[in-house]
């Protein structure tokens, strides 16, 4: 083999185990955060899909990002994947609680300032469920729902009368949180926007102080007992708390 092939070989995927659970993830996961689109959505979740990404991450809040520098970061990381020497060797905290496992999950939202003036928004779920099901009727076998491990979080509630996310938004009383009435109507709405009848692990995105921890941990635990998740995490916790969890 030449020096230049050797150079140009496409990395295989690697995958890991997620946190303590015998859940297979590849190293780099997709996040939808990013989609202005459906055109766009399809056209990312096929790239990433292609080199073999099978775990997409979604979240509440909708979209609000312009699209050529989005598009930029995810070109940088399908060049990384493919021309890089991708070394994984990071140790990280589980969002399970204590398990510590080699896993690292790529977002492809970074805190930079946008020059482009156009910016788009919607809800990011609405064009991910309609994106996949338009990818399952292009190729069903790859895009297969046993193979695809489908993540999401609550605790921000979407406002269906608020058309764009921003900072300083007012949702209702009850819109935001990990309450028993929230979480349970939550993975509903979830799903719904979705297009799914579950999803593998749904988070609570953020610590609710107002909540007992124990009503959120039977809230979640309802969730899986009823098959519209596998497994439940956490997202941006104090350490303490997800110890008393």
């Amino acid at each position: 083999m030449s020096t230049d092939e050797s150079k140009t070989k496409e990395i295989p995927m690697e995958y890991r185990l997620l946190g303590g659970t015998g859940l297979k993830v590849s190293v780099f996961g997709f996040g939808s955060m990013t989609f202005n689109t459906l055109e766009q959505a399809q056209s990312m979740m096929k790239a990433a899909r292609k080199i073999g990404i099978n775990f997409f991450d979604n979240a509440g809040k909708a979209s609000i990002l312009c699209h050529t520098v989005l598009h930029m970061r995810f070109l940088w990381l399908l060049a990384l994947h493919k021309y890089g020497n991708i070394k994984i060797n990071r140790v990280v905290r589980s969002s399970f609680g204590q398990c510590r496992g080699l896993f690292f999950f790529f977002f492809l939202v970074v805190a930079f300032p946008c020059n482009e003036k156009r910016i788009l928004t919607t809800n990011i779920k609405i064009l991910f469920g309609k994106a996949l099901k338009n990818l399952q009727s292009e190729d069903a076998t790859l895009w297969r729902r046993s193979d695809l491990v489908i993540t999401t979080k609550l605790f921000f509630g979407p406002n269906p009368t608020l058309t764009e996310n921003r900072p300083g938004i007012v949702y209702g009383k009850i819109e935001v949180g990990t309450s028993r009435k929230h979480l349970l109507e939550g993975v509903d709405a979830s799903l719904k926007r979705l297009q799914l009848d579950y999803v593998d692990v749904i988070y609570a995105h953020r610590h609710d102080p107002t909540t007992p921890i124990l009503e959120t941990v039977r809230a979640f635990t309802q969730i899986i007992e009823d098959g519209k998740a596998f497994y439940w995490g956490t997202s941006m916790w104090p350490a303490i708390k997800i110890l008393e969890a």
